[in-house]
C-alpha cells in the first residue's frame, strides 16, 4: 500500500477572505502618530520652523518724541508647511484623529492641526491652525496601498509643489487631483521611523 503525502491546502475562498481581511485593516489608526511621506520624491510633511515673525515699532509722546522702542514677536499666516528629508523631528510627525466625518492632522511640535490658507484652490498653502480642520484621506485608485489627502467633498488633494520637487523646503499645497506620484502619500508609523533610522 501507497502511503500519500498530505498537502495543506487552502480553499480559495478562504485565502481571498484573507486576502480582504489583510486589506481591510488600515494602516491609518485614530490616536496614532505618523510621519507623512510623499511617494514620488520620499520626504516627508514638515511644519517649517521660520513659521514667526517680529515687528518693531516706536511710542511716541504728544510731541513726536520717541519715549520708548517695542520689539515683538507676531505668529503670522504664512507656508509653514513644506517637504523635507526624514529627521524623525516633532515638527515632522502628525497625529491623525477621526472625528466621525474626517480625520484631523495635528502636529505633535506645536499642538496646532494642519490647514489651508484660504478657500480650497490650485495653489492653497497649507498652514497650521488652533481650529481643527478636517481631512477625507482615500486610498488612491490605482495604487491602493498609499493615500490622497482631500480637502472635503472636493477634488482638491494634498501636492507637493513642481511635480515632487526633491528640494528640502518644497511647499506642500492643494491641487486639483490627477494622476501624479507627487499628490501620493504615505502614513509611516512613528515606531517604525525611529527604528527605521537607527
Amino acid at each position: 500500500m501507497r502511503k500519500h503525502k498530505r498537502s495543506l491546502h487552502v480553499p480559495h475562498e478562504f485565502a481571498l477572505a484573507l486576502a480582504l481581511y489583510a486589506f481591510t485593516v488600515e494602516k491609518i489608526q485614530d490616536g496614532r502618530t505618523y510621519a507623512i511621506r510623499n511617494i514620488k520624491s520620499g520626504t516627508v510633511v514638515e511644519v517649517a520652523k521660520d513659521n514667526k515673525s517680529s515687528a518693531s515699532f516706536l511710542v511716541s509722546n504728544r510731541l513726536g518724541e520717541v519715549v520708548q522702542h517695542r520689539h515683538v514677536e507676531l505668529t503670522m499666516f504664512v507656508i509653514i508647511v513644506v517637504g523635507n528629508v526624514l529627521n524623525s523631528a516633532p515638527n515632522q510627525k502628525w497625529t491623525t484623529n477621526w472625528t466621525g466625518k474626517g480625520w484631523t492632522l495635528r502636529s505633535v511640535a506645536s499642538g496646532q492641526y494642519l490647514s489651508i490658507a484660504g478657500p480650497p484652490a490650485n495653489g492653497t498653502k497649507l498652514v497650521l491652525s488652533a481650529a481643527a480642520f478636517e481631512w477625507h484621506i482615500w486610498h488612491d485608485e490605482v495604487y491602493p496601498g498609499v493615500y490622497r489627502i482631500f480637502v472635503p467633498y472636493t477634488t482638491q488633494n494634498l501636492d507637493l509643489y513642481n511635480y515632487g520637487d526633491f528640494a528640502p523646503g518644497t511647499p506642500v499645497t492643494l491641487w486639483n487631483r490627477w494622476e501624479g506620484a507627487h499628490q501620493l502619500w504615505d502614513f509611516d508609523p512613528v515606531q517604525w521611523v525611529v527604528s527605521k533610522g537607527r
